[in-house]
This record gives C-alpha cells, sequence and structure tokens, in this order.
C-alpha cells in the first residue's frame, strides 16, 4: 500500500504553486466540487452546501468567491451496492480591478460501487458550461504612464474586442474507500479537459489541465472523530499542497434502535496551505443535518510583509438529509 502512495505522490511531484483556479480553505467540506466521483457518496440520499469566501478584504479590490450545489443519489437500496448519484455545483469567482469574473456550472454523475463490506469503488464526470468576462476600461496599461504617474485619459493603445468568452469544460475523478481496521479514502480526478479560450486571444488557452490527489483518513471513537485530509494538485507543472485537520466532538443522543438521530458536533481544526497560509477552522453540526464551517487564512508567504498576515475569510453551510427512514450504523 505504501508503495502504492508513493507512486501517486511521486507523479504529482513539482513546486509549489498559486494556481489558476480559484482557491478554498474548506475543500474537504464539498468533496464533490473537487472530485466528481464524490457525488452523492455519504451515507444521507440529498446533500446541499453554500460557501462563500472574502480574500484580502484591506485591499480595494477585494477577492471574492462564491459557490453552491448539491448532490442527490437514484435508487439506493440496501439490497442493491450498486447506485447512481446526480449532482450540481455553480460558483462564481471575481478578482482585480478589472472584475475579472469566472461563472460556471457543472452537472455531476457518478456511479458507486459496493464490492464488499469494507471496499467502496466510485466513479464520476462532470460536464458543464464556463463563462469569463473583464472589464478593460478599469485597467491601465504601460502607455498611460505620463513620466509621473499613471493618466487614465491617455488612449491605451490596446485593439482588444472581447471581453466576455464562453465554452464547455469536462472532469473525471474516480474514488476509493476502505472500512476495516483503518478508514480511509483515495480519490484522483482531472478537469478542464476541453480547450478553453482567452479573453485576449480566441485562438489561445488560458487553463492547462488540473490533476487533484485526494485523501482522507478517519478515526473515531464514542464521542470524539479526528479527521485528517490532503489535497495535492497540478496544473501546467506547478503544484498546490492543502492539508488540513479536524477534531469532533460529539454530544446528545443518538438511538441504537430506532430512527432518533439528534446528536450534534462541535469540531475545532486548522488547515494549511503550503507556502501560502495557515488557517484555524471552527465548526458546528446540528443534529446531524446542518453543519457550519468558519476559517480564516493567516497569510505566510512572501506577502506577509504587506497583508500583516491578513488572509481571507470562508464559511460554509452544509445540509444533508435521507428520504427514508433507515436504521444507519454509528460511527
Amino acid at each position: 500500500m505504501r508503495q502504492y502512495l508513493l507512486g501517486i505522490l511521486f507523479i504529482f511531484s513539482a513546486t509549489a504553486m498559486f494556481g489558476q483556479d480559484p482557491i478554498f480553505t474548506q475543500f474537504w467540506a464539498t468533496p464533490q466540487s473537487v472530485n466528481p466521483a464524490y457525488t452523492a457518496f455519504s451515507e444521507e440520499d440529498y446533500f446541499g452546501y453554500v460557501k462563500h469566501r472574502r480574500q484580502w478584504g484591506s485591499i480595494s479590490d477585494v477577492f471574492v468567491t462564491s459557490a453552491a450545489g448539491g448532490s442527490y443519489a437514484l435508487k439506493r437500496r440496501r439490497n442493491n451496492p450498486t447506485y447512481l448519484g446526480v449532482g450540481l455545483d455553480v460558483a462564481q469567482d471575481q478578482a482585480g480591478s478589472g472584475n475579472l469574473t469566472r461563472l460556471n456550472a457543472m452537472g455531476n454523475a457518478a456511479i458507486h460501487l459496493t464490492a464488499n463490506r469494507n471496499n467502496r469503488f466510485s466513479s464520476g464526470i462532470t460536464l458543464g458550461y464556463f463563462q469569463r468576462s473583464i472589464n478593460f476600461s478599469d485597467l491601465l496599461w504601460d502607455s498611460q504612464f505620463n513620466g509621473v504617474g499613471a493618466d487614465p485619459s491617455i488612449p491605451s493603445g490596446e485593439n482588444i474586442t472581447e471581453n466576455n468568452v464562453g465554452f464547455v469544460d469536462a472532469g473525471l475523478g474516480v474514488l476509493w474507500e476502505h472500512k476495516k481496521k483503518h478508514h480511509y479514502q483515495i480519490g484522483i480526478s482531472g478537469k478542464h479537459f476541453f480547450q478553453n479560450q482567452s479573453l485576449v486571444n480566441s485562438n489561445e488557452g488560458m487553463w492547462l489541465p488540473l490533476a487533484q490527489l485526494q485523501l482522507a483518513y478517519f478515526k473515531s471513537n464514542k464521542r470524539f472523530d479526528l479527521d485528517f485530509h490532503g489535497l495535492v494538485l497540478r496544473q501546467g507543472g506547478a503544484m498546490q499542497y492543502k492539508i488540513a485537520s479536524l477534531v469532533k466532538y460529539r454530544f446528545g443522543a443518538d438511538s441504537r434502535y430506532t430512527d432518533a438521530k439528534t446528536s450534534s458536533l462541535l469540531i475545532a481544526g486548522a488547515s494549511y496551505r503550503y507556502g501560502d497560509a495557515i488557517s484555524p477552522i471552527l465548526g458546528f453540526e446540528f443534529q446531524r443535518m446542518i453543519t457550519a464551517y468558519v476559517s480564516y487564512d493567516l497569510n505566510v508567504s512572501s506577502l506577509q510583509e504587506y497583508t500583516n498576515l491578513q488572509g481571507a475569510l470562508e464559511f460554509s453551510i452544509v445540509y444533508k438529509g435521507s428520504l427514508l427512514k433507515t436504521r444507519r450504523r454509528l460511527r
């Protein structure tokens, strides 16, 4: 097992990066947005989320990213270990003085196969539409420098007629979950398979294919859960590494003989994005239905001289539940 993991990590090895795709610290809270194989992967029949991130609020042109989505399990029965999950993810990202905006809506589908009581395999596909736009009139160019400072009244000399492009994009993912002496998940996914277009040159692709390796390990007892999450991204030869650890304390009552599951969770932890930020995390799960997370990125990159550790505020709200009343095994 160790040899396989080392081999996968070697494939992804390179130097750290700051990716072209929007960054979310709480990547574990909405795993289907990372890997489509996670679509309807949880024990519940349906899953929904909203998340919001506001980065570098101390500057005039704030970077804002918002996302929402959900999934639903189709034809899942106790006597049928294979079922289909469908879902939808919508995200919008706005950045910079030119209001560079990315809006995408991706439909997901995944098939889940329970091989035996200890192993489950999933594969998923995501397909959707991306739109990128920018307001060039709010940007300043080298030709508008008058020798003292920037002068917006000077013509830019740039011949740019297109400020909005749209394209179709797709991705794939696979996932393996093992539950026996240890409980862990390993997922690999890829995105941006279709050539997408630049706002400046319609024949030039802006995004390179994105490959991701997702790891998770869970340990639990009657009252405490300990979760570890890792994410490695490779895009165009550059890398990004994320790790997170969460401690969860469960309180309240869960019946072992009825469908009454009313216990809740207090959650605390931290996340680290290599070369970029450390993020303390707090969360609360209410009666196994609604979970809220909040985190704040403390910038530890070379920009900390200017940011004074300020980074990004992020929160997520997740809702999940089951249509059929079935007795679930407690973790």
